[in-house]
């Protein structure tokens, strides 16, 4: 069974460091891990295997999608979740409001500069995405 609040509280502690336009909140991490695991189904080429009714949540609100999920396979999520949090960041900046603002005291152009390495990153993950899914299918197509 995959913890996806635990993995949604990877990804928060995994892009604390990272600024982001707006404040994203918990949910916004869960809905972020809730895509990847649709993503990665999708992926897999297993696309009837996904089933809204597994995820459940225990008596402490903890958010569980019940499928056993192996590690590279968890792996693989994590890195979708990663990339969903660096496109939304992205897609942020498109608002006008982060490119170019203005105050009563200040007037602040360009202010999307401070994310250009952003796209690099999408790109590092998308290859370790990739890595990682030959690696699923290397090991699926051995049994």
């Amino acid at each position: 069974m995959l913890n996806i609040s635990e993995l949604a509280e990877d990804l928060k502690r995994d892009v604390a460091m990272q600024n982001t336009p707006y404040p994203v909140n918990d949910t916004e991490y869960i809905r972020l891990v809730v895509q990847a695991v649709k993503k990665f189904f999708v992926d897999v080429n297993h696309p009837d295997s996904y089933d809204r009714t597994l995820y459940i949540t225990d008596e402490s609100q903890t958010l569980f999608y019940d499928y056993d999920f192996d590690i590279v396979q968890e792996e693989y999520i994590f890195i979708l979740s990663k990339m969903g949090y660096k496109k939304m960041v992205i897609a942020d900046l498109t608002g006008d409001g982060a490119i170019s603002y203005t105050t009563n005291a200040l007037s602040v152009t360009g202010a999307k500069e401070g994310y250009k390495s952003m796209q690099q990153e999408i790109d590092d993950l998308e290859r370790e995405r990739i890595r990682v899914f030959h690696k699923m299918m290397a090991r699926d197509n051995e049994g």
